[in-house]
């Protein structure tokens, strides 16, 4: 695995998977809620890619809470990436599931934390939140919102618990933007925080308010 780094949007997203867990993307890679596929771009030449999503430029358009990854075989690609998704449908246990199954090797995971200090104190100060499109309650039925609010914990939580269900193992894990190297004065900033949180809230606390997304490698071969 490299060293994480701050990213910003779908793109840059995109580049941070296939940069810091470039070695888990080699044969075969099923992109699932890839969007415009922007994952592609950032593999190896020699990689097969298969995007699905059921909007923006899929190579398949597949509603995975209606059909899950059913029209896909038992170890059917070698990796799969999953990018903040799960938390958009109603079925994202099944879906996790059917990820363990159709990776041969690896499945790459992101999760967001809804919990995040910097977004609740926005909610709370302003009413409106970072993501405001997935969350709220809009005069109109928006096309896509977060269907789950968890946090940090629970993310992890259900992460591993799904997993070693499904015969699965978590490999590697980032706690972004935590594990991301800071600048000396961010470092103290943190160091403040921390021991000023640590008597009330634990690291738990500490981590529900200053991790914003959790990622995982998992291990599918034994699925």
């Amino acid at each position: 695995m490299n060293e994480p780094f701050w990213y910003n949007g779908r793109v840059e997203r995109a580049e941070f998977a296939a940069d810091v867990f470039d070695e888990y993307f080699e044969s075969s890679v099923l992109d699932v809620g890839c969007w415009k596929r922007d994952l592609e771009s950032q593999l190896p030449v020699n990689t097969q890619y298969t995007g699905i999503d059921i909007a923006g430029d899929p190579d398949i358009h597949v509603n995975l809470e209606e059909e899950k990854l059913e029209r896909f075989d038992q170890n059917q690609y070698e990796t799969i990436a999953c990018l903040d998704v799960l938390e958009h449908i109603e079925n994202i246990h099944e879906v996790f599931d059917d990820i363990c199954r159709v990776a041969s090797d690896y499945a790459i995971i992101s999760l967001p934390n809804n919990y995040m200090m910097r977004d609740m104190k926005k909610a709370l100060l302003t009413g409106q939140t970072v993501s405001r499109k997935f969350y709220g309650l809009p005069p109109e039925k928006p096309e896509d919102r977060h269907k789950w609010f968890f946090n940090y914990q629970q993310a992890k939580s259900f992460i591993n618990r799904r997993a070693q269900q499904n015969n699965a193992t978590v490999i590697e894990q980032v706690d972004y933007p935590e594990d991301v190297p800071f600048t000396k004065m961010e470092k103290f900033k943190r160091f403040v925080f921390r021991t000023l949180t640590a008597p009330f809230y634990g690291k738990e606390g500490y981590d529900n308010l200053l991790v914003s997304t959790l990622w995982v490698v998992l291990d599918t071969s034994n699925s």
